[in-house]
């Protein structure tokens, strides 16, 4: 997939304003969907629906970027000369 869809150039604001705005209630865990309202922060629980959508959007392992796990429960993006990967 990341062959045919190159990756999109958009500054990093533009990129987590554009993701956050399709963060939706039906993404979370039913555990989040829970914790969620009670955190008061709208994104609470969007990690790996965030983290996924952002991967692909910047053209994902062909551009150089590798998803982790954080802390079991928290995800997140590196450039692979981070990892090495």
């Amino acid at each position: 997939m990341d062959a045919i869809f190159p990756p999109l150039a958009l500054t990093t604001p533009a990129l987590c304003e554009a993701i956050a705005h399709c963060l939706t209630e039906d993404l979370l865990s039913p555990a989040w969907r829970t914790h969620a309202p009670k955190s008061g922060n709208p994104l609470a629980g969007h990690c790996y629906a965030a983290s996924e959508a952002a991967f692909h959007l910047l053209g994902g392992y062909a551009a150089g970027w590798v998803p982790h796990v954080i802390n079991h429960e928290r995800w997140g993006l590196s450039p692979a000369r981070c990892t090495g990967s």
